[in-house]
């Protein structure tokens, strides 16, 4: 099967968390590892597809086996042999590399009571430059409101300071700040926020997560991929910058019940 086929198939099978059929299969291997206790870091070879055969039916076995080899080349597993089987188990560098691929529910939210505006007028001749800054701002979390302005409750200045040195746009941007209470135009800093950041479609998505998940008894693969996918497109703003209604956290006591050795890994 073609690399593509593969990606198209990862894509799928996880809700676009992931992208290969390598860390998919580790990915499978890690929600087998839970479905049977949190304290497991190991499982039997043919457990593991017996439990990942409804989920993974998409992929042959060649491209499991594969998968797997490759897994134990990067030293993200390892195999033991055993009287009556063959024992797979999840690496000290197979956690990390698991840790790196999956977004990570952050309790803790400290915030300095602040919203940051970035401004920027980065000319032509360095349009490259330009579109590194703004994919930058996106990865730190700021949302666009309006061309070469962005917003963020997160402090962004020692961050940007550091990329305008390394990309040469020292003077080019601006960050500055107001405080929690103050409007822009007609919308107070909340609601504007909350707009900006798309947090109703979000929350829609937490309450369909719900609805499907929430009485669940055991742990499956879709309920951990529902999730993941959908934080990794929250922000996770300052809880008093959040609806009144917010459902984020009601849904992460649902992944967390099956799924919360992740973070212990």
């Amino acid at each position: 099967m073609r690399q593509t086929g593969l990606k198209d198939i990862a894509t799928k099978i996880t809700d676009g968390l992931l992208q290969t059929a390598t860390d998919t299969v580790l990915f499978t291997l890690f929600l087998t590892l839970c479905g049977f206790g949190k304290s497991r870091t190991s499982v039997g070879t043919y457990q593991m597809f017996d439990e990942a055969t409804d989920w993974l039916h998409d992929f042959n076995y060649k491209t499991i086996k594969n998968a797997l080899l490759q897994l134990k080349h990067k030293k993200y597993i390892s195999y033991s042999k055993k009287p009556t089987r063959d024992i797979i188990k999840l690496t000290e560098e197979g956690k990390r590399r698991l840790l790196s691929l999956i977004p990570q529910y952050r309790k803790k939210r400290s915030w300095d009571n602040c919203i940051y505006i970035v401004t920027y007028d980065v000319p032509e001749t360095h349009s490259h430059h330009r579109n590194f800054l703004r994919t930058f701002l996106k990865r730190l979390g700021c949302a666009m409101l309006q061309e070469s302005v962005w917003i963020t409750p997160y402090n962004p200045r020692r961050a940007i300071h550091e990329f305008c040195t390394d990309y040469d746009l020292s003077g080019l941007v601006i960050v500055s700040d107001m405080g929690k209470d103050a409007v822009i135009g007609d919308v107070d800093i909340k609601s504007l926020i909350q707009s900006l950041y798309k947090l109703d479609s979000l929350n829609d998505r937490y309450a369909k997560f719900i609805q499907i998940h929430g009485s669940i008894k055991r742990p499956h693969p879709t309920l951990a991929t529902s999730y993941l996918s959908i934080l990794r497109d929250d922000p996770q703003l300052p809880y008093a910058l959040l609806p009144n209604n917010w459902l984020g956290e009601k849904a992460h006591t649902i992944f967390h019940k099956f799924y919360g050795s992740l973070y212990y890994l």
